[in-house]
């Protein structure tokens, strides 16, 4: 097949109609400007690329067609176009004056050699930039002693001849010693003169010259929009005077308004009412001369330029846009036929006659993608320029309508690059299209190994995918795939281990390929593979994974990841070091406080979760023996990750192995300031109690010394807060809470919370204080009264007493309220304490036993009390001075569990 080369079309306005459209319009327009009075403004709508600009030099073709020869140098009507793309950036103002007085002067409208011609151009200078020249001139000053060391050396000057005559005489029969004394007499009185005059004074006898300075100062050369509007005129009045031009005739086209930037945009539409819309202008004779003709594409973006209402630019501009346009015309897109002659034509001037039907083939393919919509001139222009530069490419060794399909499908959604469209294969298919598209997208050679490169697609995909399975099948489907593996994962993973940078950044696409890649770990998908295959490739994965900084948790194929790499090392003494240190240098989530990074660290947890599940990473941490990882996550995104392993059913070793990064001083503080008052899903309960577990006691302590400074320091909490802060304290842990409430109930802070002052008053009895009361006597071991004001103290225990000993008429609500909150606590010890305190009177004790026992935590541990032969340091509620009240209270409603052969062994208790 001969190849000829083929030409480029060019994207310029055409000035012939070649859809048939164009010309109509331009004629409507031309004949609107002939016979109608000006002054009016026209829009011209229609899409990028429909010919806007082809009917602007179709219609300035028109209106010149029928000036006589002796008329084309000075038509009686001129189209004056204005590219606002092309000017962008330049003074808007002068940019335009410039270019419509220049446009006037090439047309003839300002006679050559004439005194308009000779103003305009100076007024073109004098736009261009104005400057001044300034030039200061200074001479020196002579002061007394410059002018006496003067006269002197004048005087002496001239007298010296004479002088020195008659000295001569004089000295003659002087003694040659006194003759050298008056010698050194003259020279000491001269050189005292001549040190005695000031520095001043001797530059001006030195120098004795002027002082010349010259500066030149520029003046902006844009104009005011009243010089704009002033110049404008005395322009207009000057081409378009009635009495000297009475069938002139201007017509100022303001081209791609809107391809330049909006603000630009907006000075160019002040630019245009100024003089369009301007009421001054419209007494004048010249205006009714005058035509504006605006192209719009966007609809849209034009309104919002005209619009005065910025929260809704359409209904601000509909009016003004009304106002300031009298006449609109649109440009429809092409017809069917009309396009496609125009694209067969276009086809024709790039590779000549259409010899064998490829032409309507190629029509065809576009009609099929464009579902109902014709395509403008300038997108079939850029779609056949796109296939003369692809046929240059291929030298002519694929059918044109092959390439023309494979051009028009990379808009199209396809499985895969090469893959050919349904909408293109129902016009256009053969068996060997779809290796011409691997080709093409591969820019390889044509030739019977072009299937081989199918596989290389395929299998990048399998790798990125990390689908073990995919791969598999690849690599069974040709031995050929093997190699080309093998070449890739070299190239790949080389590049990966070159540096740190590279393997961090690589890091999402490195553990899909380990993925994919445990096939080989899998006896059934790599049969018939030799087993050998990633010997030489083992190596280069264990040095990525010694570049790699931190893992990326991001990544929610990360478990899985990590797992195939453990696998596909087959030695834990080698990969546990590696995923050990990893393990503690895992990376956080950036921004932590935006929107998207919640969703972000939602799924960075979920890889964490995942990851630690894993037995052989379990393993590495085991192995290696190492501290807990340490997460560097937020504290408020630490409490969410806390709160959901805690509900999670997720491996409770989890917990054990993670930390946060934040220091005791700074976690501690947090979780004291959302204590008090506490955060509606109690987060800071969660914090501390894994503090506690990860940090010990003296964690727990700190945080509580933080909280007593908050209490102690505001007085302004309300003492529901405070109940409710003590309570999730004593859920984490009775045993550390217990000497810090002890301390407040020391101090008479739990006196003081019971009472409806501060200060004095009576006691509030309501559900507060009941919870209150359990708190001090548990506290306390019981009622102590060592209070400075004694008064106080035995208001507060009698209160204390009487509700225990059910003297109040609510000890229905005083049982059930002490129930949950000692059920809530696990203050189980607090119940002989009640024992001994209501001294024989067990009403209420038994009400709360009652309501206790439909809790499953104290049911077991009470039976286990009862029943299960317990020593006494390991009793917790069978203990102290009212502990057989309990015990008995107890028998009665908590039966032992029957052995499993009982026939009663399915009931269990009360």
């Amino acid at each position: 097949m001969t190849f000829r080369q083929p030409k480029l079309l060019s994207d310029e306005p055409a000035t012939e109609d070649s859809l048939g459209t164009h010309e109509r319009i331009a004629t409507a327009l031309a004949a609107l400007i002939d016979t109608s009075e000006g002054g009016k403004s026209i829009r011209l709508d229609g899409d990028w690329g429909t010919g806007k600009s082809t009917v602007i030099q179709i219609l300035k073709r028109l209106l010149s067609k029928d000036q006589t020869p002796q008329h084309e140098k000075n038509p009686a009507t001129w189209m004056f176009v204005y590219d606002v793309w092309v000017h962008s950036g330049d003074g808007l103002r002068r940019a335009f004056f410039e270019s419509l007085v220049k446009d006037l002067l090439a047309c003839g409208w300002i006679r050559p050699e004439s005194d308009s011609e000779r103003n305009w151009k100076q007024k073109l200078v004098t736009m261009a930039g104005k400057s001044r020249r300034v030039t200061k001139l200074s001479w020196p000053q002579l002061t007394w002693r410059s002018r006496l060391v003067l006269a002197l050396g004048v005087t002496c000057a001239l007298l010296a001849p004479a002088a020195y005559s008659l000295l001569a005489k004089m000295l003659q029969d002087l003694p040659t010693p006194q003759l050298w004394w008056l010698i050194g007499l003259s020279a000491a009185v001269l050189f005292s003169l001549v040190l005695g005059a000031s520095a001043p004074d001797l530059r001006v006898l030195l120098t004795r010259s002027t002082l010349d300075e010259t500066t030149e100062t520029l003046t902006d050369p844009e104009p005011t929009s009243i010089e704009f509007q002033e110049e404008f005129e005395r322009l207009m009045m000057d081409v378009l005077n009635p009495r000297e031009h009475p069938k002139r005739k201007l017509v100022i086209v303001v081209d791609n308004l809107d391809r330049i930037e909006f603000d630009e945009a907006k000075q160019v539409w002040t630019l245009l009412r100024s003089f369009l819309d301007n009421p001054v202008f419209r007494e004048s004779k010249w205006f009714k001369r005058l035509w504006l003709l605006v192209p719009i594409a966007n609809e849209s973006h034009f309104s919002k330029l005209a619009s005065t209402n910025e929260a809704n630019p359409a209904q601000g501009s509909t009016n003004i846009l009304e106002k300031v346009f009298q006449v609109r015309m649109s440009l429809p897109l092409p017809m069917l036929r009309s396009w496609k002659d125009f694209l067969a034509q276009k086809l024709e001037d790039c590779f000549g006659a259409d010899v064998d039907g490829s032409y309507e083939v190629i029509a065809r393919l576009l009609h099929s993608i464009t579902a109902g919509a014709a395509p403008t001139p300038r997108k079939l222009i850029v779609f056949v320029n796109e296939l003369v530069a692809l046929f240059t490419e291929r030298q002519g060794d694929m059918p044109l309508s092959t390439l023309a399909a494979y051009i028009l499908s990379r808009d199209l959604t396809r499985t895969q690059p090469w893959q050919v469209p349904v909408e293109l294969a129902n016009v256009l298919y053969s068996p060997a299209i779809e290796q011409d598209f691997a080709t093409l997208f591969l820019h390889a050679e044509k030739s019977a190994d072009s299937l081989y490169l199918l596989i290389m697609p395929n299998l990048t995909r399998a790798l990125e995918m990390g689908s073990p399975d995919e791969l598999s099948k690849i690599l069974h489907a040709t031995p050929a795939a093997q190699d080309i593996l093998d070449r890739h994962l070299i190239e790949r993973f080389s590049r990966m281990s070159q540096s740190t940078e590279e393997a961090q950044r690589e890091q999402v696409i490195f553990f899909a390929f380990l993925r994919a890649l445990a096939m080989f770990t899998d006896s059934e998908l790599s049969d018939g593979i030799p087993t050998n295959f990633l010997a030489h490739i083992r190596p280069r994965i264990d040095e990525i994974m010694k570049r790699l900084q931190s893992l990326d948790l991001s990544n929610p194929s990360i478990a899985d990841g990590v797992s195939a790499y453990l696998k596909l090392t087959n030695d834990s003494t080698v990969a546990a070091p590696t995923v050990n240190r990893l393990l503690h240098q895992i990376s956080a989530i950036p921004e932590a406080n935006s929107s998207i990074a919640a969703a972000a660290w939602d799924n960075w947890t979920r890889s964490l979760v995942e990851l630690l599940s894993v037995e052989e990473v379990h393993a590495c941490i085991d192995i290696m023996a190492g501290q807990r990882i340490l997460l560097p996550a937020p504290i408020e995104r630490w409490a969410i990750i806390c709160a959901g392993l805690e509900a999670d059913t997720s491996p409770g070793f989890i917990l054990d192995m993670i930390d946060i990064s934040t220091d005791d001083d700074k976690l501690a503080d947090w979780i004291a300031s959302e204590s008090l008052p506490m955060h509606i899903d109690n987060r800071a309960g969660t914090v501390l109690q894994q503090g506690l577990r990860a940090r010990g006691s003296g964690f727990f302590d700190l945080v509580t010394r933080k909280i007593g400074a908050i209490i102690r320091t505001r007085a302004d909490l309300p003492r529901s807060e405070i109940i409710v802060c003590l309570t999730y304290l004593l859920e984490v842990s009775n045993e550390y809470t217990r000497p810090f409430l002890k301390e407040l109930a020391n101090e008479g802070k739990f006196v003081s919370w019971s009472m409806n002052d501060p200060k004095g008053g009576s006691i509030i009895l309501d559900e507060n204080f009941i919870r209150l009361s359990l708190l001090y006597i548990w506290t306390q071991d019981g009622l102590t009264k060592n209070f400075p004001n004694k008064s106080i103290a035995l208001m507060f225990t009698n209160s204390i007493a009487g509700l225990f000993k059910g003297m109040s008429s609510t000890s229905s609500i005083a049982a059930k309220v002490s129930a949950e909150f000692i059920a809530r606590t696990k203050i189980y010890d607090v119940l002989p304490i009640i024992a001994s305190i209501s001294s024989g009177s067990n009403e209420i004790l038994e009400m709360i036993i009652s309501g206790l026992c439909d809790d499953a935590d104290f049911l077991s541990a009470a039976r286990m009390e009862l029943y299960g032969n317990l020593d006494s340091s390991e009793l917790s509620l069978l203990i102290g001075q009212g502990a057989d009240v309990v015990r008995n209270l107890l028998a009665q409603v908590i039966k032992p569990v029957e052995s499993p052969s009982s026939p009663s062994s399915e009931q269990t208790d009360i």
